[in-house]
């Protein structure tokens, strides 16, 4: 809030205070305009003013704080089954309101060229560490083991956390509900809040899997390109896992993903309930980004 105030100290000469500091005098026989601008010279609309006696209270936007991050949309609006994309949505899982005056935005770098989808234009914050690279662990770095040990990624761009190497056999609504009873806890931190990932998240997140490296046993790895830390260690050479979607076009069909050499695609499939060996699970972490 900017508080301007006039004081009068003779019929020509009369001084005015922005915010208790003197800022000159005007002639209190002329009109007198007060332009609010930010630092490229744009005129602020302000929330409110108010005009007693000789103070005029302009109230003006907060100050830049907190991350507007790139939170995925739901791709299902219709729940099938307790813990699915749309259940998610009618229970208030996807409401996340960004900061109203943000101080950064959660963007890909795409100035970097071919890996941009691995780079942030601005660096974000998780446990201290402040970097542009977009995934990383709890502890804001990519140190996670070259092995199948179970750990979790964060997504800097999307504010969501995903599982890192779950594997089980079951279909389509028994995934969704092993999801709901998932837990894991990482430096005496238990994360107990899971749902199997959806369509739209598994695309905005995971893209299309690039396999760039080997990681031994007939598998792949999903390697950052720009550091070369292992994201995602083995993945077997040829599975299919689940998303917790219906296709839009014909809801006894379910979303699923396919991982074969050429990295990762998405299918619909007739079968909704037949056994998928791979799977992630996802929760909302957007506190832990800053």
């Amino acid at each position: 809030m900017a508080d301007i105030e006039i004081t009068s100290t003779g019929v020509s000469e009369t001084d005015i205070y922005l915010n208790t500091v003197l800022q000159g005098q005007i002639n209190p026989l002329n009109q007198i305009d007060v332009n609010l601008e930010d630092s490229l010279g744009n005129l602020v609309t302000p929330i409110s003013s108010n005009l007693t006696g000789n103070t005029l209270d302009i109230v003006t936007y907060p100050a830049p704080s907190g991350v507007a991050l790139d939170f995925p949309k739901p791709y299902n609006y219709a729940s099938y089954v307790t813990g699915d994309t749309g259940w998610r949505l009618q229970n208030g899982w996807f409401n996340y309101v960004p900061p109203t005056n943000p101080a950064k935005y959660a963007e890909l770098d795409y100035s970097i060229g071919a890996n941009f989808f691995y780079k942030l234009k601005t660096a974000l914050t998780v446990n201290g560490v402040t970097s542009t690279t977009r995934f990383v662990n709890v502890t804001g770095v990519q140190d996670w083991p070259n092995t199948t040990a179970q750990g979790v990624i964060i997504d800097k761009l999307t504010g969501c956390m995903i599982t890192r190497n779950v594997y089980s056999d079951a279909n389509q609504a028994n995934t969704i509900a092993a999801a709901l009873s998932y837990s894991i806890t990482i430096s005496s931190v238990t994360y107990d809040d899971w749902y199997l990932i959806g369509f739209n998240e598994a695309t905005k997140i995971l893209g299309t899997y690039p396999k760039v490296g080997a990681a031994g046993g007939g598998g792949a790895a999903w390697i950052d390109p720009i550091t070369g830390a292992y994201i995602q260690y083995y993945m077997p050479s040829s599975t299919s896992g689940w998303t917790a979607d219906r296709s839009l076009y014909n809801t006894v069909e379910a979303q699923d993903f396919i991982i074969n050499t050429l990295g990762l695609k998405y299918n619909a499939t007739g079968n909704s309930f037949g056994n998928h060996p791979y799977r992630w699970y996802i929760r909302n972490c957007t506190n832990l980004i800053s």
